[in-house]
């Protein structure tokens, strides 16, 4: 995938938001964002081993779709992903594994059932490349938004951005919502996750919002079942991501 052309918004409820975000000219000016985080949930005990992303440094590239996981899958090593790629490279940088189309592998009953390490790097590499770039990813002008979507939840009413993404972008789907607090912070961010397959509908929670340098980033994520009906089940806990280190480079 090219890279991205990124516009600032002019106004409305997308500007409020990359405002409390630290704002769309910090992010424009950044190259990549570099984060620590642990992350664990029922998702990598069923998938993949379990302790895999304990606690992992990512650089997450803010032009193009580009992740990088440190020390995966062991001390010295790291994966990349790529839309059309993902690979290891060994501690001499050398290529260990390698798998093109990656998408594609998810086909089949076996991935039902567990995940090579390519897997997980495409995976775990799209996936943070969505979440740690949200919502500067809205601003892409291949990105279709917008206003008007409500969320109540837990007695309250957030504010909602609904987003369409190209055929064959990186994402969880095509279609998904983004909801935001009175202060415009991301509250909730709504998907269905298709690689991982037809049930995987979710609901990811964002919560306790830290300054790093420029950048604002929710420090605690929780990932939990949706009904067709939107209703959010309390347990199980699909994924949970806490983000110690952030920052816009």
């Amino acid at each position: 995938m090219v890279e991205g052309n990124y516009l600032e918004p002019r106004g409305g409820l997308l500007h409020e938001v990359m405002d409390a975000h630290g704002g769309f000219a910090a992010w424009h000016e950044a190259k990549t964002v570099r984060a620590v985080m642990s992350t664990g949930g029922l998702l990598f005990v069923m998938r993949t081993t379990r302790d895999a992303f304990r606690r992992t440094e990512v650089v997450v590239h803010l032009r193009s779709p580009r992740t990088e996981l440190k020390d995966f899958p062991r001390g010295g090593c790291t994966g990349f992903f790529e839309p059309g790629r993902t690979w290891i490279e060994g501690r001499d940088g050398k290529i260990v594994a390698e798998r093109v189309n990656p998408r594609a592998s998810f086909r089949g009953i076996g991935k039902q059932l567990h995940w090579d390490h390519l897997d997980s790097v495409y995976f775990a590499g799209y996936a943070v490349w969505n979440y740690i770039t949200a919502p500067y990813l809205l601003c892409r002008s291949d990105v279709t938004v917008q206003e008007g979507a409500t969320c109540h939840d837990k007695g309250k009413t957030w504010r909602g951005l609904t987003a369409s993404f190209p055929e064959a972008f990186p994402t969880h789907n095509a279609k998904q919502a983004f909801y935001f607090d009175r202060r415009a912070d991301l509250r909730r961010h709504d998907y269905h996750a298709e690689v991982i397959g037809p049930y995987a509908v979710a609901s990811h929670y964002c919560d306790d919002h830290r300054k790093f340098g420029k950048g604002v980033f929710p420090t605690r994520r929780r990932v939990v079942p949706r009904t067709g009906s939107g209703k959010t089940l309390p347990f199980p806990t699909l994924v949970w991501i806490h983000v110690h280190e952030a920052g816009l480079e």
